[in-house]
């Protein structure tokens, strides 16, 4: 199979993957609770690319998250994300709009 057109489908499942996700975050308020385990896995798999538990910023920004997003993600300041911050930042929401920041 052509590599373009590999590539092409991955895109398209990662992008599935993507909304999905922060479409759990679209559904609460601003101060929604964490999402769930159940609910983090599907964004952890596409994030974490090198498979170490977390979001650097280079596998953050390589699926379209910007610097601010992730320097507010990063809660205890250790330059990556946990499974934990990630769910966090999935269910965030910009205060004037309702829309989720990522």
């Amino acid at each position: 199979m052509n590599y373009c057109v590999v590539n092409l489908q991955n895109k398209a499942i990662q992008a599935c993957v993507l909304g999905a996700a922060l479409a759990v975050g679209a559904i609460g308020t601003s101060h929604a609770a964490p999402a769930s385990k159940s609910e983090v896995a599907p964004a952890m798999s596409l994030f974490d690319t090198n498979h170490d538990g977390s979001v650097s910023p280079k596998e953050a920004s390589a699926q379209g998250m910007t610097a601010q997003v992730f320097k507010e993600a990063d809660a205890n300041h250790d330059g990556k994300l946990s499974p934990q911050e990630l769910a966090n930042a999935m269910t965030t929401s910009a205060p004037s709009t309702g829309t989720p920041k990522y």
